[in-house]
């Protein structure tokens, strides 16, 4: 014993350097990946016991993560069911009536599947989670989406244009009163412009009157 102790103390400069090393599912940098589906199992959790659908992946880019496996989980329970049956949407899998049949339908697909698939790795509060993006050659709700986006903006645009038509007549009524205004202005100018011509004819016509008054005027004085 003495002699396992000196030894020991020989090694605690190495002991206090070393960290302890990573165990069980390895981790990977969060962010996107392009898989490969390699299989899909149903089976039950060494740790808890829980049933469970194993779904394994196999990297295909980043390259420096090609060929590595990546594992996702989905219990079969009340929680994680509506998880499940998500990932059999997403990947096109007829979900069977009978769950006993499950099994043998995600095993049948795995082995058939042969396109890829875009996955995300998230890590949230210690775990890192497993989403699906887009499975190639599977058509989700997103064209659906895209349709009813499309249809929504059609309605606005229309009922915009709807909103616009009584705001562009009250514009045109607007400037037919300004058209008309000028019109009545310039007929005021005329008239106006007239008056002034006849007046100063007026004028001239008063002058050879006004010297014939002085004139007389002139006569009588002498």
């Amino acid at each position: 014993m003495a002699d396992i102790k000196k030894k020991l103390k020989k090694l605690q400069g190495d002991w206090e350097e070393s960290e302890a090393a990573e165990g069980g599912r390895k981790r990977f940098k969060d962010g996107d990946f392009t898989v490969k589906l390699k299989s899909m199992e149903i089976g039950e959790s060494k740790a808890s016991g829980r049933v469970q659908l194993v779904t394994t992946f196999e990297v295909v880019e980043p390259e420096k993560y090609e060929g590595e496996e990546i594992r996702m989980y989905n219990g079969i329970d009340d929680k994680g069911m509506p998880y499940l049956k998500l990932l059999c949407n997403q990947f096109g899998i007829e979900i069977p009536d009978d769950l006993a049949d499950l099994p043998g339908v995600v095993e049948e697909f795995a082995e058939d599947f042969d396109g890829t698939v875009e996955i995300a790795l998230v890590t949230k509060d210690g775990y890192q989670n497993t989403y699906v993006n887009e499975v190639e050659g599977v058509e989700g709700d997103d064209d659906d989406d895209d349709d009813d986006d499309d249809k929504k903006k059609k309605k606005s645009k229309d009922k915009k244009k709807d909103k616009k038509k009584p705001k562009d007549d009250d514009d045109d009524e607007d400037d037919d009163d300004d058209e008309d205004e000028d019109e009545d202005e310039d007929e005021d100018d005329k008239k106006k412009k007239k008056k002034k011509g006849d007046d100063d004819d007026d004028d001239d016509d008063d002058l050879p009157k006004l010297k014939k008054k002085d004139k007389d005027k002139k006569k009588k004085k002498k």
